[in-house]
């Protein structure tokens, strides 16, 4: 069985920034904060719910806290994808016993944001 995925090139610009606000070894404080824009892979008639992927922009936010050989990083990202309606899938149902059979399962609209959750520790000795 083969999946027609038809993955494009993309392209990403991302930005971002740090600012340490409290300048301790311990008990210093650094904040960053991000932005990203990423075009999707997918294009509308391979779409699916396998890999759902659209043009995205993420917001991001985040900092660490330094305890002497210690950082402890915490951030959090919100993706915001561009809905898409598929109107002429060629993304078709698997069926492995009459191929030939096989519909378009592809279209319809998608809708798609994604949060992000990160946890980090540092130590160095």
């Amino acid at each position: 069985m083969t999946l027609v995925r038809g993955l494009n090139d993309t392209f990403a610009v991302h930005l971002g920034a740090e600012a340490d606000i409290i300048k301790k070894r311990i008990g210093g404080m650094v904040l960053r904060t991000g932005w990203a824009l990423e075009t999707s892979a997918t294009p509308d008639q391979t779409a699916s719910v396998l890999t759902p992927d659209a043009l995205r922009n993420i917001i991001t936010i985040g900092g660490s806290l330094l305890l002497g050989p210690v950082r402890l990083d915490l951030g959090y990202a919100h993706v915001f994808f561009a809905d898409r309606t598929v109107t002429d899938s060629r993304s078709l149902q698997l069926n492995p016993i009459q191929p030939a059979l096989a519909v378009a399962v592809g279209n319809g609209r998608y809708s798609i944001a994604a949060d992000v959750l990160t946890a980090g520790l540092e130590a160095r000795f």
